[in-house]
This record gives C-alpha cells, structure tokens and sequence, in this order.
C-alpha cells in the first residue's frame, strides 16, 4: 500500500445534545497568548451550547492549539491613504490552529482559523471565528454513533515509513485508533519519502507515504501493480518572501512561481 500524503487540517464532528462544558486552554503563541486566551473564553460565552469551566477537571472538553500574529504592515500616514486613519497604525495578521479533545485526548474537532482582511483588534477576530465554527459544529455535526470496541484479540502491528510532512497528523490519527483499538499497534517512522517508499518496495512495512504520486513509478516502474495507491491528505505549500522596505501585494504568475 502507498500513500500519497501532504498535510490535513480535518474536522470531526461532536456529538452534543445540551450545552458542553469546555475549558480553554492557554494557547502556543510566541505573545499575546493569555490576551487570546481571554478573547476566546469571551466570545464563547456569548453561545447558548457552551459552557466555558475555570479548571480542566470539571469539564466535558478541552480547547487549545496554537498559532502566530505578526505586523502584515502600517496604514499611510499620507492624508489621502483614503478611509483608513492615517497614523501609522500597524496592520495585523495571523492564524490559529485550534482542536477540541475529549477527557481521553482524543480530538473529536479541529479548525485552522484566519483573520479576516483589515481586522483591527487580530486577536478578537480570531476569538470570535472560533467561536463561530465550534458553535456550528457542536449544534449542526452531531456525527455517526461509535462503533461498539472490539474484544481484545492477538496483538496486530502495522508499520509504515515515508514522507516527514504528514508526521504529524499520521501521530494523531494513530493515537486516536489505538484508544478504540488497544490491541492495533501503528508505528510510523518518518524518514523521508524516498526511503519509506524503499522500505516498502523491500517488504520492511506495511505501507509508505510519499509526497509524490509518481514514486513507486520512479524507482520500481514494473511494481505498480502489486500496490494500492490513493490520497490521504491534502494540503498546500506557501511561497514566503522578505522585502524589505516594500508594503504592498505581490502577484507572482504560476510561472514565476514554478521558477522559483
């Protein structure tokens, strides 16, 4: 089996009937991390299906994730900069990836939430839109019913290798399997594609990961059809630029972006 995988940002849906109690915890940012915190509990208060609890022992879930906000630019101080105040005032942008866990860790919720465009207080618009999309999942998603555990067999163990990319979110999904499945083992090692895909072609695993859908046609043309092949994640790569000195947008062409 090979696995195409590059990066998830998924969403599970949460069984609520009635409010939840939640606590939020203090989210990974480099600064303004307990500012957040507050915004956060704030606007979740305004929503009729959430309880926010002051300690993590009384409550039903857990919200935390982390994220970044950095200066995107400074409005003109030039009086014909049109409606916006002309003082200088920074202009702010960031993002927070956020996730709802039950009592046991697993995540039953996950969102990666942006500001709108010209948010002047960053911080509280990324509170109210989180807010906004955990209150529509817990009333709107309820989900399907778990299926029932199974009986404790022999042990099994799957192993797999490959891309570093989807690492992270290959850990999650196999810590929340195992929780339903005690007796499944899961072991990813995450060495890079090509050698994943080696591993695999060698017998070494049960499955490899590559950010490549052509891999396997690349080093092993002839064995393409002794595997299953099929997308797990999708995900994007971002161009980032310093140019200093410079306040405006850049429009690359996809041209231009392929060459660098």
């Amino acid at each position: 089996m090979r696995i195409l995988f590059i990066l998830c940002v998924a969403a599970f849906a949460v069984n609520a009937t009635g409010v939840r109690r939640i606590y939020v915890e203090l989210f990974a940012t480099k600064e303004g991390a307990e500012k957040l915190r507050d915004d956060v509990i704030g606007e979740l208060r305004k929503q009729s299906s959430v309880s926010v609890v002051a300690d993590e022992s009384s409550a039903d879930l857990i919200l935390g994730g982390g994220g970044e906000v950095w200066v995107k630019g400074y409005r003109s101080l030039n009086p014909r900069s049109g409606r916006l105040p002309s003082d200088g005032t920074p202009v702010y942008d960031g993002y927070l990836s956020v996730e709802l866990r039950d009592k046991k860790g697993e995540t039953l919720w996950s969102y990666l939430v942006t500001p709108a465009t010209g948010s002047g207080d960053v911080s509280k618009a990324l509170a109210r839109r989180i807010a906004k999309q955990l209150a529509d999942a817990l009333e709107h998603d309820p989900g399907p019913a778990r299926p029932a555990t199974p009986a404790a067999g022999d042990p099994i163990t799957l192993k797999g290798a490959g891309a570093t990319f989807p690492y992270p979110v290959y850990e999650k999904w196999f810590a929340n399997y195992r929780r339903e499945n005690p007796n499944v083992e899961i072991a990813y090692d995450p060495v890079g594609s090509g050698a994943g895909i080696r591993r695999l072609l060698a017998g070494e695993t049960d499955f490899g990961t590559s950010d490549s859908p052509d891999a396997i046609h690349e080093i092993a043309p002839g064995d393409e059809e002794k595997y299953l092949f099929f997308p797990a994640v999708v995900g994007a790569v971002v161009p980032i630029v310093n140019l200093p000195g410079f306040a405006g947008d850049i429009v690359c062409t996809p041209e231009a972006l392929a060459g660098i």
